[in-house]
């Protein structure tokens, strides 16, 4: 029997780790950002700093990560780091410098709910599953914390996500 189960991964856990080679057996880099397509909310890559090697603007694809570990990111061997610039449309993608962390969330009709938090991805695609929102001071000792679902995104613009 085959089950259909996806883990979600939480964005923050995906900055600020160390990128361990499965080949070299050793941190190769660590991560110190996404490259998100913002329209699209879908995170792209993880961009790194790729220790001794040096690459300025290294990136590691999502579907290069072979495992999402409690402490670590695994790839297979160091050739899994791209520089982005050989990468054409995901340069176009980091030079948007879009960010979900964050961003303002407001309805349709001008409320302000709060800013992003963190958001929760699905590793093999990318995409983004729910928003964690910090609300304002008042409303988070009044109402609990806020959880938005993809599906109630109505747009995403430079300055805010709208519900």
């Amino acid at each position: 029997m085959r089950y259909n189960l996806t883990m979600y991964v939480l964005a923050k856990h995906l900055v600020k780790q160390p990128v361990i080679s499965l080949q070299l057996g050793e941190t190769v880099a660590t991560t110190n950002g996404l490259v998100v397509n913002g329209p699209d909310l879908r995170v792209m890559a993880v961009s790194c700093k790729a220790g001794r090697w040096g690459r300025s603007q290294a990136v590691i694809l999502l579907r290069d990560i072979r495992q999402i570990a409690r402490d670590c990111l695994l790839i297979d061997s160091f050739e899994d780091i791209e520089d982005l610039s050989e990468i054409i449309r995901l340069q176009a993608i980091a030079d948007r410098q879009d960010t979900i962390f964050g961003k303002m969330v407001m309805t349709q009709g001008g409320q302000r709910l709060g800013s992003v938090d963190d958001f929760s991805i699905d590793p093999h695609s990318g995409l983004l599953h729910k928003l964690y929102v910090n609300q304002s001071l008042m409303k988070s000792l009044t109402f609990n914390s806020l959880v938005i679902e993809r599906s109630e995104i109505a747009n995403y613009t430079s300055k805010a996500i709208v519900v």
